[in-house]
């Protein structure tokens, strides 16, 4: 195993540095490799787990789930949702093309104009059944 720093940006009184963690990485960065010691996953269930894995790293901020919940009203371009979400341009094209990535949307030109829609719309139903055992069992054991 090879050690490799890992640098984290700080300031100190307003001045950037580097810093520099020690670090040895046990699994490798790339793809499906961090599955090679799970025995008896075949192939065709890494490809799955990874799938699932990427469409949930697009979930995992806020605003992207709530970007999803604006699409699945209407389709939106990105100027109208970055008005609506109060943040800038570039931040909703960023996330958009996450998501686009992912395969929860997908955008189509209209003339000048790209509207984006939201193609999956059960990932939004699955949250919400998803939010709502965990706040039932959460109230459980506070009760207990």
């Amino acid at each position: 195993m090879k050690e490799t720093p890992l640098y984290v940006p700080i300031k100190v009184h307003g001045v950037p540095y580097l810093f520099a963690i020690p670090c040895v990485r046990t699994v490798p960065l790339t793809g499906l490799s961090c599955f090679a010691t799970l025995k008896g996953m075949t192939e065709e269930e890494k490809k799955r787990c990874e799938l699932r894995a990427e469409m949930f790293k697009a979930l995992s901020h806020p605003l992207r789930i709530y970007m999803l919940e604006k699409l699945k009203e209407r389709p939106r371009c990105v100027c109208e949702l970055a008005q609506e979400l109060g943040v800038d341009k570039s931040i909703v094209s960023k996330y958009l093309s996450q998501l686009k990535e992912a395969g929860l949307v997908e955008d189509r030109r209209r003339g000048v104009l790209v509207e984006y829609s939201l193609v999956a719309p059960c990932v939004l139903e699955m949250a919400a059944c998803a939010e709502t055992t965990v706040l039932l069992n959460r109230k459980r054991r506070l009760e207990l």
